[in-house]
């Protein structure tokens, strides 16, 4: 049983097979880290073989494959190979964390963002880039206004939720997709969302305790947000009605209000099924 609670950006050490290495928590996954060398190569070495090196500083680090994805956004025109295959090209219709899902007009491939590559010009991932710093710079300011250095931010990958706060590992964070696309306004009340959280303690949620506190410190104190941001995986059909919802899960059982016909789930195209 390892007692220490490792946070990403911790500055750690551990030993491979032929010599030890130092770097930095890219992400932390049940218990396993990706961790970035110095060197910039990559490991998924589990926690309990990670010791922290002490007197080190924290360090933000991102893997390859997080770095190409902000290049790449739902309706770039790519190209890639799979190994022994032609070239091909196609449409990304969705991304996640790790892949893209590619339309190439007989079939959707899932293609690690790595190995990808544009058809046109596209310079938009810088962009991106600058609009994450921007905010990492912002969420590490608010966290030191307001009494919180020792916590940190971090960008997860969440879908609907705009942000999270983690009182175990004294993180708050802030979707990436969200932080790409919402308002400013929206990203920023949100970071104070986390950080009224964060100052109040875990045993309030969102009660008036809470509500005081954000709006203390410039919040809204609105519970939920009304951004989407993620692609969606189902689309929603009345056969009588023909109304259509896009929605991000599949729930059964469900039925028309107006009419009492089960309601039918269909995949997007994002959500089709995907080539070997």
């Amino acid at each position: 049983m390892h007692d220490r609670i490792f946070r990403p950006q911790d500055a750690v050490s551990f030993r491979t097979k032929h010599t030890d290495e130092n770097g930095f928590i890219a992400s932390i996954k049940g218990r396993t880290a990706t961790v970035v060398t110095e060197d910039g190569d990559e490991y998924r070495v589990p926690i309990r073989e990670l010791r922290l090196r002490k007197g080190a500083a924290p360090q933000r680090v991102r893997t390859l494959n997080d770095q190409a994805r902000l290049d790449f956004k739902a309706g770039d025109r790519v190209a890639f190979a799979r190994k022994g295959r032609a070239r091909r090209l196609g449409r990304i219709v969705k991304v996640n964390p790790k892949y893209a899902h590619v339309n190439c007009g007989d079939a959707v491939w899932r293609v690690a963002y790595a190995h990808l590559a544009h058809v046109d010009v596209c310079t938009a991932g810088e962009d991106r880039r600058a609009r994450l710093s921007e905010v990492e710079t912002e969420a590490d300011r608010l966290l030191h206004e307001h009494g919180l250095s020792d916590w940190r931010f971090t960008f997860d990958q969440a879908t609907r939720r705009g942000g999270g706060c983690f009182f175990q590992t004294r993180q708050i964070s802030v979707a990436e997709q969200f932080a790409l696309n919402a308002p400013r306004s929206e990203v920023t009340d949100t970071l104070l969302h986390e950080i009224a959280h964060a100052l109040v303690g875990d045993m309030h949620g969102h009660n008036k305790v809470w509500k005081a506190m954000a709006r203390r410190i410039g919040c809204s104190a609105k519970v939920t947000h009304d951004v989407e941001f993620a692609d969606t995986k189902w689309l929603a059909t009345c056969p009588i009605c023909r109304w259509q919802i896009a929605r991000h899960r599949r729930r059964q059982g469900l039925v028309c209000r107006s009419c009492g016909c089960a309601v039918i789930f269909e995949p997007t195209v994002a959500a089709a099924p995907l080539a070997n």
